[in-house]
């Protein structure tokens, strides 16, 4: 153990020459990772060239005559190991499968973005048409009956704003989102703006939610996504869905498109912002510019019939349209047995319950 009379104290020169001994033997570990990293990197990049190699793949099922023969390589035999571990409930192999699996997703989301924007630079953030092929609407497929109406109103401008009040299941949040895209296809100077009253909510409800709209109109080579920021970004002409909360009024100011303006607004969940003259505020301070904008506000109505939402669709407008709806009008194969068993079971048991979540209706005292 040190003490005053066996501490020895190296001198300045001899610090110097340990931190420079230090330094180099550091140097020398990451050159050594670098090398071990190319070396590993160039290994699983080798053909699985073996006759086990290849029995082991075709054991989990893999078929190889549907494979390029450059593909079957030792990074394709260590995915099938893994593959094989998971199916045996290895959770190790599990979680593995899935960071490889996602970290493959954001890289892609990455190159397709990185792109978008060096595309864009070059053309001085000019907005680039669609090939004339393309993009030729919502389907009616992709529709419930109830918001069939809807969408030839909103082909026709016949008004700016829609509101949808709904029960669980009513399908009010996937028109919404199949809305925001279509307008974004069809407008080329617009960008979107998809709003919930708090932040951290957006992620796993409305951009999931967009997500689904871009994959069911077959338009993912179109998009590209990100998590941070929180962004979608049209590849071909550049432009954003931006997702914001009401909580953080200064992101919502400092939206700033890169040309055009944000003519599409979606506020999920409108009973949950803070009042009608909080969702004025917030449509000023977003939506600029522009001849022509689209507003969607959904919610399912709370209990109390007394709740600003609630009175809110009651006053009539002449640019507002109000569309009412309940999973009843909707095919049943969306919704499955368990959610339809769910809601029977509910307006049996407790049918005041029922008609408020499942059938929309505010039917409260408070």
């Amino acid at each position: 153990m040190p003490n005053e009379q066996n501490l020895i104290v190296p001198s300045s020169s001899e610090a110097r020459k340990n931190g420079a001994k230090g330094g180099k033997k550091s140097g020398e570990v990451r050159r050594r990772k670098k090398t071990m990293k190319q070396v590993m990197d160039f290994l699983l990049e080798q053909p699985a060239n073996t006759r086990a190699d290849y029995e082991f793949l075709v054991e989990q099922g893999i078929d190889l005559n549907s494979l390029d023969p450059d593909f079957i390589n030792n990074m394709l035999l260590v995915n099938a190991a893994l593959m094989a571990r998971a199916k045996q409930g290895d959770v190790a192999a599990v979680k593995e499968l899935r960071d490889i699996i996602r970290d493959d997703d954001m890289l892609k989301h990455k190159i397709k973005y990185d792109n978008a924007r060096l595309r864009l630079e070059k053309q001085k953030l000019e907005p680039v048409s669609m090939p004339d092929k393309a993009y030729s609407g919502i389907p009616a497929s992709l529709v419930a009956p109830t918001f069939s109406p809807v969408l030839f109103d909103i082909a026709e401008q016949e008004h700016s704003e829609y509101v949808f009040p709904g029960g669980r299941g009513s399908t009010k949040s996937s028109f919404c989102g199949l809305n925001v895209i279509d307008l974004l296809m069809k407008n080329e100077n617009m960008h979107a703006c998809v709003l919930r009253a708090v932040a951290n909510t957006l992620k796993d409800s409305v951009y999931s939610q967009i997500l689904w709209a871009i994959s069911a109109l077959g338009l993912d080579d179109e998009f590209a996504c990100t998590k941070s920021p929180l962004e979608i970004t049209r590849i071909s002409t550049g432009q954003k869905i931006y997702f914001r909360g009401a909580d953080d009024p200064y992101k919502m100011k400092s939206i700033k498109p890169p040309f055009g303006y944000i003519g599409i607004v979606w506020f999920e969940e409108l009973d949950q912002f803070g009042g009608e003259e909080a969702v004025r505020t917030i449509e000023q301070s977003v939506i600029r510019g522009g001849e022509k904008a689209y507003k969607f506000k959904s919610f399912n109505p709370p209990k109390s019939a007394q709740n600003w939402a609630n009175k809110y669709i009651k006053v009539p407008r002449t640019d507002r349209l109000v569309t009412e709806s309940t999973y009843l009008t909707v095919p049943k194969k969306w919704l499955g047995k368990p959610f339809l068993d769910d809601a029977e079971f509910l307006k049996e048991t407790n049918p005041t319950a029922y008609e408020n979540e499942y059938m929309g209706v505010a039917n409260g005292t408070g």
